[in-house]
């Protein structure tokens, strides 16, 4: 894994990532689409345009799921709004706990 602090040092850094075979394929991790465009502008200012093929930004969620996609599991869109109901739903089943007593669990927050 490599951080990038600058925009500036992309081409650089891109260009040390070994990606072997007709089709070059490097990922990076950006916390936005407005950053990947930002990126992408600047690899074009540096003449790099070369880089550019081969290099997929992706931000948190969709690597997220293409991790789960490639582990042969369904990623659900709004299942975390579910987990409280959930969670919920398992205390009021009755759940054996070893570390901390039920009602507890069932009255604090969080």
């Amino acid at each position: 894994m490599l951080a990038l602090h600058d925009a500036r040092d992309l081409p650089a850094l891109l260009a040390s990532v070994a990606a072997p075979g007709p089709l070059p394929l490097r990922c990076v991790l950006v916390p936005r689409e407005r950053m990947a465009h930002a990126l992408r502008r600047e690899l074009v200012r540096a003449g790099r345009r070369d880089l550019l093929a081969g290099t997929r930004f992706v931000d948190p969620l969709t690597a997220a799921g293409l991790v789960l996609d490639a582990a042969g599991r369904a990623l659900t869109p709004g299942a975390d709004a579910l987990r409280p109901l959930r969670i919920a739903a398992l205390f009021r089943a009755g759940l054996s706990l070893k570390s901390l007593p039920l009602d507890l669990v069932r009255a604090a927050p969080g």
